[in-house]
């Protein structure tokens, strides 16, 4: 990593206005587990670029401070720019990540409209639905798409989510 980030530094000492180079050294510094730097990277990145994807990358940074709500402001932000499938999932994980599954499942539903065939997102769908306390619409929904993933390698993944529904709903 330390050698990425020389590199990074050096693009930036020749391009100072390079908003990519410091977005790029920020994931790297992200991905060492530095996050205080790494947000210092982002920060200076938007100011000179405000785009998508580095309000989205820096929700990373954020959540990993613990600062979820600033993480769902910047992913809000990516939105508005342009709304992708993954900002959508990634909103509904933040939001879940708070405890407020209820506000995850509409982000998720936005996410699954955008990109109807992935299975990660039918997942949280049902997930979520289940910690939002609907067991039952979740197990429906659940035996809804295990026809479909029978054959594929989150089968396991979904037997597993049946299980823990079906334990929630004989308590």
């Amino acid at each position: 990593f330390d050698d990425a980030i020389k590199d990074y530094s050096e693009a930036i000492k020749i391009d100072p206005e390079g908003s990519l180079y410091l977005s790029e050294r920020g994931w790297v510094k992200y991905l060492k587990e530095d996050y205080d730097a790494a947000l210092i990277d982002f920060n200076k990145s938007l100011e000179l670029n405000p785009n998508d994807e580095v309000y989205f990358d820096r929700s990373f940074v954020k959540a990993e401070l613990g600062d979820f709500y600033g993480a769902i402001g910047d992913v809000s932000k990516a939105i508005e720019l342009k709304a992708k499938s993954e900002y959508f999932a990634e909103l509904g994980n933040l939001k879940a990540d708070i405890g407020d599954y209820k506000r995850a499942i509409p982000d998720i539903l936005k996410a699954i409209v955008l990109d109807p065939e992935n299975i990660e997102f039918k997942y949280l769908l049902i997930l979520f639905t289940h910690n939002s306390g609907k067991s039952k619409e979740a197990f429906e929904k659940l035996n809804q798409n295990l026809k479909n993933l029978l054959n594929t390698p989150y089968a396991p993944l979904f037997y597993d989510l049946r299980g823990i529904i079906k334990i929630g709903l004989n308590e």
